[in-house]
């Protein structure tokens, strides 16, 4: 005797003696006759199932196989004969899981600035360069045709000697190519950096030029600027208490140009550039008291100042000097992109509104991404992708999250090849969504407060299929167990996952 999935086989002599190959249905126990061989033939060897195809060796050499579907008998045993090459009943394709690109989290990049570039500003002028300026050994270094032409020098050029001569009214500056040694009115000067060429362009020390012409030359650290200014437009400004309030450039008795203004604790409030008497152009902007509760005395600013606040691009700082933001300001405020960053590593990289994430960006924990996509008001809301930090990184979450929390469609990963794909409400299951395992669809249907429940299809492990109601999990209500081939196990009520009743 043989036993399958559904059926059982058996030889058994017919009337004539004759070996034969009897087969029954499991559940009802309806019998029938498989083969007809003849007192001549060699009897049928049965060997065994698999699922519910009986396998046999005919004639001690030849291998046979059958699909069997017995019906179920309603006036005894019938003969049945397989039909010669029958074609195998196709199995119910069970889906696999869509293919999952391995993606990995990126490691947060480092916290570095943005290229440093020399402002060079001539009288409230900034100067347009071919060569842009650069720093040699702390000696700027600019393209000397536009620099002297702004100070007012007319300029001669000796091929033969390479010698550079720039004069106006009471003073003549002499330069040498590579020679680290000048004359101004005749009188011999030491230079830090020798005038040289650099891409076909021939470069001088800013410093010298400008205070050979009687300017003064003011270089701003934190700006990366020099200011050419004339020195009778210096002066200073006092609190009534006499105390130093502001200098610099002054125009009507204004603070008009560069120049510092102080508290009247004699603490530095603003060094930058001044229109009337307000803080108009760009400069550090040294904070002090508190900013929307949070104390941000000694916090500064540097970069872009309209009406005495930040406004355009600009950088801030904490009071050690570590970079904590860079990008944008509005009124104040972190506006459009930007980057923030926390101990000098970076946080996040993206759009902001009124100082919050808002928009698209990433968002770095521990020094990888954690979460890529749409913001609002600092919490995740839109599309995006979330990482799982604890191990690998990788991929946790993919689709639409409200408010920090799943919400909408999306595919959870609980492993490479174990997720689940559908709709979510306030992070739980909600709505039609797929869960699949070991690469293969498990179940497809409805889910309610995170489990199974409602209508679905249930792919069972030993191959049965499962259709119809949900409940806590579990299949109950109404519906129908069905083999691999779709053929109808039990049909009617299910129980806390079993079969109930007819």
């Amino acid at each position: 005797m043989a036993v399958g999935n559904h059926y059982v086989v058996w030889l058994e002599e017919d009337k004539d003696g004759v070996p034969q190959l009897m087969g029954a249905r499991v559940d009802d126990g309806s019998a029938v006759q498989l083969t007809q061989a003849k007192a001549s033939d060699v009897q049928p060897l049965p060997i065994g199932f698999i699922g519910d195809t009986l396998i046999w060796v005919e004639n001690y050499f030849t291998m046979r196989a059958m699909p069997l579907n017995i019906e179920k008998s309603t006036s005894g045993s019938l003969n049945y004969a397989p039909i010669p090459n029958a074609p195998k009943p196709e199995p119910i394709k069970r889906p696999r899981v869509p293919e999952k690109k391995f993606d990995i989290a990126p490691s947060a990049p480092m916290a570095t600035e943005s290229e440093i570039q020399i402002e060079v500003n001539v009288e409230g002028h900034k100067m347009q360069f071919d060569e842009q300026p650069f720093i040699e050994e702390g000696t700027t270094l600019v393209q000397f045709r536009p620099i002297f032409e702004k100070l007012g020098l007319q300029i001669q050029w000796d091929g033969d000697t390479q010698t550079i001569t720039g004069s106006a009214d009471g003073v003549s500056i002499r330069l040498q190519i590579n020679k680290p040694e000048a004359f101004v009115n005749g009188v011999a000067v030491d230079l830090e950096e020798a005038p040289r060429i650099e891409h076909e362009v021939t470069v001088v020390p800013l410093r010298f030029v400008g205070e050979a012409t009687g300017r003064k030359v003011i270089w701003d650290d934190k700006l990366h600027a020099v200011y050419i200014i004339a020195p009778e437009t210096v002066g200073k400004l006092l609190y009534p208490n006499g105390k130093l309030k502001y200098e610099g450039q002054l125009k009507n008795g204004k603070m008009n140009g560069k120049g510092k203004l102080y508290w009247e604790d004699g603490t530095l409030w603003y060094d930058a550039e001044f229109m009337n008497d307000a803080v108009e152009g760009t400069g550090t902007f040294i904070q002090q008291g508190l900013i929307d509760g949070n104390d941000m005395t000694n916090f500064y600013y540097v970069g872009e100042i309209k009406h005495g606040i930040p406004d355009g691009q600009g950088k801030g700082y904490d009071p050690r000097g570590r970079l904590i933001y860079q990008g944008g300001f509005e009124n104040g405020k972190y506006a459009g992109h930007g980057k923030y960053f926390v101990n000098g590593k970076i946080v996040y990289d993206g759009d902001f509104v009124m100082s919050q994430y808002d928009g698209y960006g990433k968002l770095y924990s521990g020094g990888y991404l954690l979460y890529e996509g749409q913001f609002k008001a600092n919490n995740r809301h839109g599309k995006g992708k979330l990482y799982e930090q604890a191990f690998h990184h990788t991929l946790d979450y993919e689709g639409e999250f409200k408010n920090d929390i799943f919400n909408g469609e999306g595919s959870f990963y609980s492993s490479i090849d174990s997720f689940y794909t559908g709709q979510w409400v306030n992070g739980k299951k909600e709505g039609i969504g797929k869960e699949y395992s070991s690469y293969l669809l498990d179940y497809e249907g409805e889910f309610h407060n995170g489990v199974r429940e409602g209508n679905g299809k249930l792919f069972e492990s030993d191959r049965r299929i499962y259709e119809g109601m949900f409940k806590n999990g579990k299949p109950e209500g109404k519906g129908k167990l069905t083999d691999e081939y779709g053929k109808i196990i039990f049909e009617g009520q299910f129980l806390d996952g079993k079969p109930a009743g007819s």
